[in-house]
Order: C-alpha cells, then sequence, then structure tokens
C-alpha cells in the first residue's frame, strides 16, 4: 500500500522526549515499513529529526518550510497558536507536488486528531477522491481533551481553550470522513457517543512495550524511594507531586524521589521555585529526558511509581513502571481503571494529603508490598509488547 502519514505537531526542539502518543506513531511508522507497505512522511525537519533519532530512516520524507524562529514563539499561546496555523498552511501549499509525486494513496493517517494534522489530511483525502482514487482516513485518538470548564481546575485556561478548539474543529469534520478511528479504552464511550462516530468504525487500541529492552537492564540496588515520570506539565499532576513529597518527607526525612521527564521552560522553572521553596533540593532530583536502558535503569531503582496525573489518556509511562516491577501509586482517573487494582492503587483526585499517606504506607511496608506486586506487575505488563499491538491495528488498516 501507498502510505501518507502526517506529523505536523513536533515541539520546534527535541528534548529527546517523546509523549505516549508520539511513540505509538514512531512505532506505526516503523512496522509499516518493515511490512513492505510504501511510507511516506508529511512533516517538519524537526519531526524528520525526531522520527530518525527513534529509527525512522527508510520512509520518505515530505517536509513543510518551517520559520526560523519556532522557539520565539512558543513562549506565548498565540505564538503557538501562530505557528500550527503557518504549519498548515505550509502543508497544504505543498498538496499539489504531494499528490503529483505519489500519485495514489491508499491510507491517509495523521499523527492526532487536532486540526493542524487533521485538516491538511482531509484535504489530500478529498482531492485523491476527486482524481478517482479511494484513500480510506485513519484517525489516531490518542487524548480527547475536555471542556476547559473541567480543565481549568489544573491547566493554564487559554491553552486549554486553543487545544479544544483545535480538537473540536478536527472531529466536526472528520468523523464524517473517516474509515477508521483507534481510541483507548477510556475513550470509547466518548467518541462513539459524544461525537457520534459508528461503533463499527471504531477500534480499541492499547500501547506497547519494548518487553525485550526492559528485561536486559539489571535489576539494581534501590536508589530512590519513588519515581514520576511524564511531561513536567500542570495537567500530569506536578505541583501536586511536590506536596505529596513534602507531605512524605515530613513522616520519612530522608525520603528521595527521582522525576524523569522535561517540557516548557516556564513549567520547569516554576517546579524548581517550588521545590526550593519547600527546602525538597535534598529530597527530589530531576533527570531530564532519559530515553532506553538509562530510563528503565531509573525506574528499577526505585521502589515505587507515583503518578498524580490529572488527565492522561493510557498512561504509558504507567505501563512502564509495571513492567519493572514497580508498584504504582496514582489518582483516580478513568484510565487507571484498565490496570489490574491490585498493582495499581488509586487515590481520589487531588487528594494530595490520602496520596502521601498511601505513599508512607508503602515506603513502610515495601518488603511486603514488593512480594506481593512485583510479579503481578511484570506478568501484566508483558501482555502489550509492541509488535503485537501494532501488528493488529495494520492488520485493520490492510483489511
Amino acid at each position: 500500500m501507498h502510505i501518507l502519514l502526517l506529523y505536523l505537531g513536533p515541539y520546534p526542539k527535541f528534548e529527546g522526549f517523546v509523549s505516549g502518543g508520539e511513540l505509538h506513531f514512531i512505532k506505526l511508522c516503523k512496522l509499516l515499513y518493515k511490512r513492505g507497505h510504501n511510507v511516506n512522511i508529511l512533516t517538519t525537519s524537526v519531526g524528520a529529526q525526531v522520527l530518525m533519532f527513534y529509527g525512522v530512516k527508510e520512509a520518505r520524507f515530505l517536509l513543510i518550510k518551517t520559520l526560523p524562529n519556532e522557539m520565539l514563539l512558543c513562549r506565548k499561546t498565540f505564538g503557538i497558536v501562530l505557528m500550527y496555523v503557518l504549519r498548515m498552511i505550509y502543508s497544504i501549499a505543498l498538496i499539489p507536488q504531494i499528490l503529483k509525486t505519489l500519485g495514489r494513496i491508499d491510507v491517509i493517517c495523521p499523527a492526532t486528531h487536532y486540526v493542524y494534522d487533521v485538516f491538511p489530511a482531509l484535504l489530500i483525502f478529498l482531492l485523491s477522491r476527486l482524481k478517482g482514487y479511494c484513500p480510506k482516513l485513519v484517525l489516531y485518538i490518542h487524548l480527547l481533551i475536555p471542556s476547559p470548564c473541567i480543565r481549568k481546575r489544573y491547566h493554564p485556561m487559554l491553552p486549554s481553550i486553543m487545544s479544544w478548539i483545535a480538537q473540536e474543529c478536527s472531529l466536526a469534520f472528520a468523523k464524517h470522513l473517516v474509515t477508521n478511528v483507534f481510541v483507548y479504552p477510556a475513550e470509547l464511550v466518548k467518541v462513539t457517543y459524544m461525537y457520534h462516530i459508528p461503533k463499527q468504525k471504531v477500534h480499541i487500541m492499547v500501547q506497547g512495550l519494548d518487553i525485550a529492552l526492559i528485561e536486559q537492564v539489571e535489576e539494581e540496588e534501590k536508589e530512590y524511594d519513588a519515581c514520576f515520570m511524564a511531561r513536567l506539565s500542570p495537567l500530569k499532576g506536578i505541583y501536586d507531586l511536590i506536596k505529596i513529597w513534602d507531605y512524605v518527607r515530613r513522616e520519612i526525612p530522608n525520603a528521595k524521589l527521582a522525576i524523569i521527564g522535561s517540557e516548557r521552560e516556564i513549567y520547569v522553572n516554576k517546579l524548581k521555585e517550588e521545590i526550593k521553596r519547600r527546602g525538597l533540593n535534598n529530597n527530589v532530583i530531576l533527570t531530564g529526558s532519559l530515553t532506553g536502558k538509562i530510563k528503565y535503569s531509573y525506574l528499577k531503582r526505585a521502589k515505587i511509581f507515583i503518578y498524580p496525573s490529572y488527565e492522561d489518556s493510557f498512561a504509558l509511562v504507567v505501563l512502564e513502571a509495571l513492567a519493572c516491577g514497580l508498584p504504582v501509586i496514582a489518582y483516580n482517573i478513568p484510565p487507571m481503571h484498565f490496570f489490574p487494582g491490585d498493582i495499581v492503587y488509586r487515590v481520589p483526585v487531588g487528594d494530595y494529603k490520602r496520596f502521601g499517606d498511601v505513599v508512607i504506607r508503602y515506603l513502610r511496608n515495601y518488603s511486603d508490598i514488593k512480594s506481593l506486586i512485583c510479579y503481578k506487575a511484570k506478568t501484566f505488563a508483558k501482555l502489550f509488547d509492541w509488535n503485537t499491538v501494532i501488528l493488529r491495528e495494520i492488520k485493520i488498516l490492510e483489511s
């Protein structure tokens, strides 16, 4: 098959860390090529850098023009909006060349369901239909953004409004033309009932793991009492995280927390200020972005994994922690119900003191907790090998 993938959303500077949705897209690209398909990717120069870093080297890259000062635009919300509008314009300008170069396109698949990826994909889909071809339009929904009125409790209002508008605009058009939609279990009801996408078009997807790579990393002596890993964004509960650890430190003075991840400078700086204000410099270690064996080495050096996230789709980081044998404590958001309750302990959302109490109990009874949970966690995680996960999706595209 001749496949066109659109990846127009990467941050202007690659920090060595991608989201769970981006990683899913990368694995899809790689396995499509391995199965003999003609893979073409419309993206930015940074997007191509990200994909090649993760091993997508055989695909044909169709690069759009980008502004040299995109990083300056990202300092403000309206600047980010302008950047994505310009990326849409530049990608639309390339459409005649894309259609001429590729000819027949069998599958058109944007990396996200946001308007900057979906709108160019829709135009290519419609123009291909006018030329007499019958491409499939495939949509991956990695996170349905809730209403800004709900999100304002844990995320700045203006970015929430902009993201929600980008989502609603793309889904309003795409739902009438889409051939297949992939969603995580927690989003299934929303997609079928709120957005009225026919059930026969909707397919459940999950995230995956490189089980062999994780098993290559040896178990090490526990250096950290807990570990957190995610984008350092308010919606991932980073400020609750510091409140929780301050609460834990009062009972266990030498408790150490490793925080893995990166994000926009404004959030990271605020996180550092909060750590300093609460006197936690000796209790909290910021590792920055980590990948591969180094990331799993840090996870395996921790006793437990804590995840006070307010918003998620599937929580790949939780699955990675389980694969490393860590008990997990998380806020009780819908994606956490996918995981068995005996290996992922759910705490009422926003109740950081209750969360801290559970952490303290786990640490004080760590030997017993480990013997009960470690084996179960690893056994559950082994069900989610990347090749099995992505192959199922590709077979749906090929059918």
